[in-house]
């Protein structure tokens, strides 16, 4: 029987590490960046290092070829490495692992988003896996709240870095975080079934991920655009077909490695680099109060639904 490694100890692991240098040195360059510097780069060796040291960490064997994919922004071949490579529960969490590691060292939207729906899927397979008749039922149903808590964490993560990233654009628009809020649903309902502690720490997770990893992210024009609140992913159903506002089942082949793509109007324009620190900072003090509300929101809409 597979099961994931201690989710809780990242927990722990990862608020120890920010009570020293890296918080400090995102305090330091607190807005998206493009600039080179020894601050960005201690933080990065950090953050890599964070998820690196998790006991039983491994990287997929197909690292390289993810690293070079992503890099060209190459979704297809990205694609055709998942599905070739992804067919275990085992595989699923390699390539988490590479997941979790190109988010923690600034990966932009699409990889955050992709990540939720990687521990979402990973969730649902031990959910399945509890059902057999030799299963330990108990241990593996703990996994899967484990790792959806963690799913909702960073879902709540990809929220606040599009709210406070968008925040840079000449003109902000709420389109980009009101679509990838219906977008990231299956996640978030989670909110129905967390104790108040537990939202509580995992919004605090998200808020401190948020200005830790701020350095690290580079700016993205696509959260500038406005027009129709939908977010669409690959719809392989026909040309002209409607654009979906809910993703389907995960399905490692399709929807777990299609960029999103907001269905607006072009690319807007940043402001200019020297306002970005100021323009940020008002928004990312609200985001306890602005998560903490999406979460109650949530949980109240979803109240129907049983414990995980």
């Amino acid at each position: 029987m597979f099961l994931l490694s201690s989710i809780p100890d990242m927990y722990r692991k990862f608020f120890m590490l920010l009570i020293g240098a890296p918080l400090a040195v995102a305090a330091q360059v607190p807005a998206p960046s493009t600039d080179a510097s020894p601050e960005r780069d201690a933080l990065r060796r950090a953050m890599a290092k964070l998820v690196t040291d998790e006991p039983g960490f491994t990287m997929p064997a197909y690292r390289e070829e993810l690293d070079s994919a992503y890099s060209r922004r190459d979704s297809a071949g990205y694609a055709a490495l998942v599905a070739r490579h992804v067919t275990t529960l085992q595989a699923q969490q390699a390539q988490a692992n590479w997941e979790r590691y190109t988010v923690y060292t600034g990966g932009g939207a699409w990889i955050r988003y992709v990540y939720v729906e990687r521990l979402g899927s990973m969730a649902a397979v031990l959910e399945r896996s509890a059902q057999q008749p030799s299963a330990d039922a108990k241990a593996l149903l703990g996994q899967a709240r484990e790792v959806r808590k963690l799913a909702f964490a960073h879902a709540l993560y990809a929220l606040a870095a599009v709210k406070v990233d968008g925040r840079i654009c000449l003109e902000p628009v709420d389109a980009p975080y009101e679509a990838l809020k219906a977008n990231l649903g299956r996640a978030l309902d989670v909110a129905a079934v967390l104790s108040e502690p537990e939202r509580e720490g995992l919004i605090e997770y998200a808020v401190t991920l948020e200005k830790s990893l701020a350095p690290l992210r580079e700016p993205d024009k696509r959260l500038c655009m406005r027009g129709r609140q939908t977010l669409t992913l690959r719809d392989e159903s026909g040309p002209g077909a409607p654009a979906r506002t809910a993703p389907p089942a995960p399905d490692p082949a399709r929807d777990l490695i299609e960029a999103p793509r907001f269905t607006l109007d072009p690319m807007g324009a940043f402001k200019p680099r020297e306002q970005w620190t100021t323009a940020t900072a008002p928004t990312r003090q609200t985001l306890p109060r602005l998560l903490t509300d999406e979460v109650r929101t949530l949980a109240a809409a979803s109240r129907e639904q049983g414990p995980l």
